[in-house]
Formats: structure tokens, C-alpha cells, sequence
């Protein structure tokens, strides 16, 4: 573990106290022959250390806990457990796993330094991936069941195929989908989906159960057909992943990455969890509040939004999902007898700029995008409680708290490339806005009365001097995700 000096007071203190009460135990070994752990008993109490047949219990550090992790969960994610471990390990050493509560958020500050990626990481899903499965063998016509990435006549309709797009247009978790069973399509005003509602189904709380409108893209691509056609009301829709002692959701997984790998679109940034986050950044382009936004996709289902459109008013929210354009051009398909995915029209993002206003601290206090090409303002967000010299009089200015404003310029960024600003300390201002957008993006208190991000500290958006070894770890551009 890393110490920084100078010590704090009682820390100091107890570091003395243990030293002499160590050296006081040696003398007493060595000297009167004293049983070392019977002599050691009071210290190793009050430390919570404990005795198991004689022996004292090894120490679990970051780097055991990441070896056993790695064994249960599937390659993509144990990537960025690896990449997640590693940032740990620089900051605060091997250090024991009960040491690290007490350093979360100093590491999130630590982390909030680094060069963020988010934006252009999310655009390559948005724009390269997306359309390079969707217009792929495996919604075109593929070859057979197990090359589903090479062109052929056959279009299997089953969990590689409804899946992804699911996540995609519906902003649900992997694991809530493989989950769902034909019963679990009602009918509230318009057709729906009831999320964790079975007693036996995994991670079912009062936050995750929910009840979400099957959007209309689904709905013409026949999902909802396709669900009626099963036999039994109790029937998994996607069987075929839970057909073996692996888990489901791990199944999924690499069944995807060795369809992403043939495809070419194999990078950890553009795995299944990111398609939430599009759905997200979709919504955020055709308008949809925040606050819905993070209904939609199970953040906040548990206030008073989510209680209202789980009871009722499925229609409403019907039509805010479908205000995302996935830009996805459904027609039929006489050979298949189903219609199919003709063409997914996403482009490649234009370029915009930012403009930013420091508060009396030297802290962001607002900041706008513009585009580039015509100088039109796409966003303009100031920092509420930031005391400015002179609040900036731009259009449409809106007013966000630490917890909201990072992840309002993250949706900026799914459809636009933003320019670096020339002057340094408003590119470090910004960069470090990305990076907490990150840390936020997963929050489910985000949009709960009193439970604001607390307002980042000057020395906190200082540029730091890296290590080699950091420099070396700038490529850990979806550490929120294991952080998460």
C-alpha cells in the first residue's frame, strides 16, 4: 500500500502501537519460549484477524480475488477485470480486498485524471458495430446454425438473433432477457415485457421488476408473432442458452464474440452491455428526459416515474422508446416468410466543438457544444451551485448537478466527434466532465432527490504526472463497466 506523507495523527499512532506491541511479542518468543499466536492473541482481535487451526488466514488481495474471478466470468468481462485490478494495483499497491472500501473514492478521483476515451469508444459501437451486425449474415441470411457470420439463405430467429436486438432497442440487461419466458408478454394498452417478474428468476428485486413496452421496431419484425407462435405460456424464449451447466449468460457471450470476431467487431469496447448505453444516447437524440431515459433502461425504476408507467400509461411510454431511431429499415421477405432487416442506416458523426465557462474556483462551472460546420449550439449546461463570474447567456441553458450533467455531454457524443479545445485547462476541464460520466453512467442515484455528485475540487482536474505504468493503462477506456 501506498503511504502518503505526512501521516495522519492517529494513524501514525497506531502504526507505533502495533510496532511495539510486535517487538514486545519477539522478545517474548524468542526470550521465554511464549507460543507466538497465544502471545499475539489481543493484537490479532483487535485487527479482526483470525486463528483457524493454528494458522493465521492469508491475506486475499486484489490480485487473488481477479484469479478467482476470472475463472467465472466470461473472456470479454474478465478483460476489463483484468484492466480494472490493474488500476488498483498502481494506485494503491496488492493491497488487502477489506483495505479497499476506505479508498473508492479517493481511486475514483485518481481515475477521474486519466485521458478519457468515453465518446469515442461509444461512437465506434454506435456507428461501426451496430450497423456492421445488423447488416450482417446473421440478420441477412447466413450459412447454417454455427456460421451464422458467413452469407448463405438461412436466417435463424432465436437468442444471437433477438437478442442483441432487444438490448438494442429496449435497453434491458443480458441477464433479464435470458430469462424470459412466453408468459411474460402482456398486453398494458400496447404490447410489453415483464422484466424479473417470476419468483425464480435471478436478481429479481422491487427495483428490477418491471414492465417495459416492446418497441415498434420488434413489433415489425414480428417479435411479438414470434413469441405467440410458442407452445407453452412457461416456455424460455431462448432455451438454447440454457441447455448446459454453463451459465447463460456466459453462453451468450462467447457465442457473440465468436460471431463479433468473424465480423471484425471484436473490440471489449462494443461488447452487449454497450448496446444499453446506445439506447440511452438514441433516446437522448429524439428528445427523451433524463429522468425517463434512466427508467427506461431500469436506473430509477423504483421512483415515482417507474411506479407510474409500470401501472399504467404503457402507450406514453411506447412512445418515448420509439422516439429512438435506431435508423433500422424493416421490409418482408417472401423466402424467410418473416420480414427482415433491409438496411440500418447509421453514418459516421459530424464534428462539434465545446466553449467552456470556469466558476470563481477555477472548477467547470458551465460548458456548451456547438457544431463545428455551422456553429449551431447542440447542448448548453451550467453546474448548479457554481458561482460564476457571469452566468453565460446562452440558448436553452439547462441546469444539471454533478450526477447528471457528465452523462447529458456523454449523449452529446454519441453523435458527435468533438474537436480537442486549444486551450488546456478547458480540454482537461472537459476530459474530466467524460470521465466522471462514466463513473455516473450506472448510478442508480442519479436522479434522486439529495443524492448529487459531489462537486469535483480544483486539485482534482489538475494534470497529473503518470507513471510509465499508467501510460501504459490508457487503453482502459470501459473500466466503468467492472467498476459498476
Amino acid at each position: 500500500m501506498i503511504l502518503r506523507f505526512p501521516l495522519a495523527p492517529a494513524f501514525a499512532r497506531t502504526v507505533c502501537a502495533t510496532r511495539r506491541s510486535l517487538m514486545k511479542l519477539e522478545i517474548e518468543v524468542f526470550e521465554d519460549g511464549k507460543d507466538p499466536l497465544e502471545g499475539a492473541a489481543d493484537l490479532l482481535s483487535r485487527h479482526d484477524i483470525t486463528v483457524k487451526n493454528g494458522k493465521i488466514r492469508s491475506a486475499v488481495r486484489i490480485s487473488d480475488a481477479l484469479a478467482g474471478a476470472l475463472r467465472s466470468w466470461p473472456e470479454e468481462m474478465g478483460r476489463k477485470l483484468t484492466v480494472t485490478a490493474d488500476l488498483l494495483i498502481a494506485y494503491a499497491g496488492d493491497i488487502r480486498l477489506e483495505w479497499l472500501p476506505a479508498l473508492i473514492d479517493s481511486f475514483l478521483v485518481w481515475l477521474s485524471r486519466l485521458p478519457a476515451m468515453h465518446g469515442r469508444a461509444h461512437g465506434e459501437n454506435r456507428y461501426t458495430r451496430i450497423k456492421t451486425l445488423l447488416t450482417s449474415p446473421l440478420y441477412r441470411g447466413c450459412m447454417s446454425r454455427t456460421s451464422r457470420s458467413r452469407s448463405g439463405r438461412y436466417i435463424y430467429r432465436d437468442g444471437l438473433y433477438w437478442i442483441p436486438l432487444i438490448l438494442l432497442t429496449m435497453g434491458t440487461r443480458p441477464s433479464e432477457v435470458l430469462q424470459l419466458k412466453k408468459c411474460d408478454l402482456v398486453q398494458r394498452e400496447v404490447w410489453c415485457l415483464r422484466l424479473c417478474w417470476s419468483d425464480e428468476q435471478y436478481g429479481k428485486t422491487v427495483e428490477s421488476q418491471r414492465i417495459v413496452p416492446v418497441p415498434q421496431v420488434l413489433i415489425d419484425l414480428g417479435f411479438i408473432d414470434w413469441i405467440v407462435a410458442l407452445e407453452k405460456p412457461t416456455d424460455l424464449l431462448f432455451p438454447e442458452m440454457c441447455e448446459s451447466k454453463t451459465k447463460p449468460q456466459e453462453i451468450l457471450s462467447k457465442r457473440m464474440l465468436t460471431i463479433r470476431k468473424r465480423l471484425g467487431i471484436a473490440s471489449y469496447n462494443e461488447d452487449l452491455y454497450a448496446l444499453r448505453k446506445t439506447l440511452s444516447s438514441a433516446l437522448w437524440a429524439g428528445g427523451v428526459p433524463l429522468a425517463d431515459r434512466q427508467m427506461i433502461i431500469g436506473h430509477v425504476s423504483s421512483t415515482m416515474i417507474g411506479k407510474h408507467y409500470t401501472e399504467a400509461n404503457m402507450s406514453e411510454l411506447k412512445e418515448l422508446l420509439d422516439r429512438a431511431d435506431h435508423r433500422i429499415v424493416v421490409g418482408y421477405s417472401a423466402p424467410h416468410r418473416h420480414p427482415v432487416i433491409e438496411d440500418c442506416q447509421f453514418v459516421a458523426g459530424q464534428l462539434a466543438r465545446t466553449e467552456v465557462v470556469f466558476d470563481d474556483d477555477g472548477v467547470l462551472g458551465a460548458l456548451r457544444i456547438l457544431r463545428d460546420s455551422d456553429g449551431a449550439q447542440i447542448e448548453a449546461i451550467a453546474i448548479a451551485g457554481a458561482e460564476m463570474p457571469a452566468r453565460p447567456k446562452w440558448r436553452n441553458l439547462k441546469t444539471l448537478d454533478w450526477a447528471n450533467a457528465p452523462n447529458a455531454v456523454a449523449d452529446v457524443l454519441s453523435e458527435y466527434n468533438i474537436i480537442p479545445n486549444e486551450n488546456e485547462e478547458a480540454r482537461l476541464a472537459f476530459e474530466h466532465v467524460l470521465a466522471l460520466s462514466t463513473a455516473t453512467s450506472e448510478s442508480k442515484l442519479s436522479d434522486q432527490p439529495g443524492k448529487a455528485k459531489k462537486r469535483p475540487s480544483r486539485k482534482s482536474i489538475d494534470k497529473s504526472e503518470p507513471s510509465s505504468r499508467i501510460e501504459n493503462l490508457k487503453q482502459a477506456r470501459t473500466v466503468e463497466h467492472a467498476i459498476a
